[in-house]
């Protein structure tokens, strides 16, 4: 055989061997690609449903209401009451009622409801562990 004939014979089997190394390596973490994507969706799904999470009061604040100037058109504003939560690095400030404001204290853990940008206890809508 002549020179260049081994040499394209050598680049040749090269090439193939590449080739199917290649294919394996793909098969091989194809699966595992996938496996990550599906569990990456479940999670977003769950965080645009709610997911129930333990949520520490890390705040309590009460911020009392203005009457307002009736006389003069000017509204009031009404008392709030505001609760500061941590759960999974998220911090949020909530507005609560004062009957739930009242039962809590800072440093208590309640259930909270985690979505993908913001924590909530969903008083009206829940049943959720703190009642």
């Amino acid at each position: 055989m002549s020179k260049s004939n081994e040499n394209t014979n050598i680049h040749f089997v090269m090439s193939f061997v590449i080739i199917l190394i290649s294919i394996v390596i793909g098969v091989s973490i194809f699966p595992a690609i996938k496996s990550s994507i599906t569990e990456f969706q479940m999670e977003e799904e769950t965080l645009a449903k709610g997911k129930l999470v333990n949520a520490k009061i890390i705040d309590k604040k009460f911020i009392e209401g203005d009457a307002g100037i009736p006389a003069m058109g000017v509204p009031g504003s009404p008392a709030k009451y505001l609760l500061t939560l941590y759960a999974n690095d998220q911090t949020q400030v909530l507005d609560v009622k004062s009957d739930f404001f009242k039962k809590i204290d800072v440093g208590d853990e309640i259930k909270a409801y985690e979505y993908k940008d913001h924590l909530s206890i969903e008083q009206d809508k829940r049943k959720s562990g703190w009642d």
